[in-house]
């Protein structure tokens, strides 16, 4: 599945765009957060797995500046919390189902 071309992350507008793989192995990473441009890039040469948690690790950090949390717990928080709530999305389709339903706006 492709990723979507933005997502609405608090009162922000974030594009979502390629990150090249020459790039991302450069400088080590799968994904990166860019709040002042509103643009989250992702390396899409992964498995789905993978892109999915890097997606879901980077809207964490966009999360956490706005909430304008502690910057030196930053990484290690959204590792783990990116890792834990892929695993809990993938483990537990119902959940991802149940919260797109209570979560959904009223057309």
């Amino acid at each position: 599945m492709k990723l979507p071309e933005k997502v609405k992350i608090g009162y922000r507008n974030y594009k979502i765009a390629d990150l090249p793989q020459h790039e991302a192995d450069a400088r080590g990473l799968r994904g990166t957060h860019y709040a002042h441009a509103g643009i989250i890039r992702i390396e899409r040469n992964m498995d789905t797995e993978q892109q999915a948690n890097t997606f879901i690790h980077e809207i964490l950090h966009a999360c956490w500046l706005q909430c304008d949390i502690n910057e030196e717990l930053e990484e290690h928080a959204v590792t783990v919390l990116a890792n834990q709530l892929t695993q809990v999305f993938q483990d537990n389709p119902e959940v991802t189902k149940y919260l797109r339903s209570a979560l959904a706006k009223q057309r």
